[in-house]
């Protein structure tokens, strides 16, 4: 498990990016059990990681259905698209929790996470955004629920990066 808690990063070591033709800012997919994945941006480590180990948040291992330690398959992403449009709809229970309306969740948690920041979203992810600061901070996860672009394989879930040009949409 890596140091950082954003679900959109993947920490590789110099010689796993090298052997892979990858670089730091490239995207990757990430494969887990039962065929879960999500994509992730890639940040190269020139110390610290040895080849073959990757360092992942929480969320992003939640996410492929493993645990600290686990094996996962890395897999470079060329062609990832540019989403035209996202649902993601925050969990229940995290909104009753939250003491704003789910329209100033959407403005003050996860507004801040994806803009300007070309996130890799897959359907089916979970993304934590916090609020607040101290004591009164609060997490808020979110979920995906479709993307457009739909996938090209109907087996696998669709994915995307998230610019200023994609239509949010966290109503449903």
């Amino acid at each position: 498990e890596g140091a950082s808690s954003d679900p959109s990063l993947v920490e590789l070591s110099a010689a796993d990016a090298e052997a892979m033709a990858i670089e730091d800012g490239s995207h990757v997919t990430l494969r887990g059990r039962k065929q879960r994945r999500t994509t992730a941006v890639v940040v190269v480590q020139k110390t610290g990681l040895n080849p073959g180990e990757v360092r992942l948040s929480a969320t992003s291992l939640k996410n492929v259905g493993l645990e600290a330690g686990d094996d996962v398959i890395v897999a470079p992403e060329q062609d990832l698209p540019e989403a035209e449009r996202a649902l993601l709809l925050p969990f229940a229970s995290d909104l009753a929790a939250y003491e704003g309306t789910a329209d100033s969740a959407f403005t003050d948690a996860l507004s801040p996470y994806l803009k300007d920041n070309d996130r890799p979203l897959t359907v089916g992810d979970v993304i934590e955004t916090s609020v607040g600061e101290g004591d009164e901070k609060q997490t808020i996860r979110w979920k995906v629920l479709e993307l457009e672009p739909e996938a090209s394989n109907p087996i696998e879930a669709a994915r995307g990066t998230v610019t200023s040009g994609t239509t949010i949409f966290t109503d449903g």
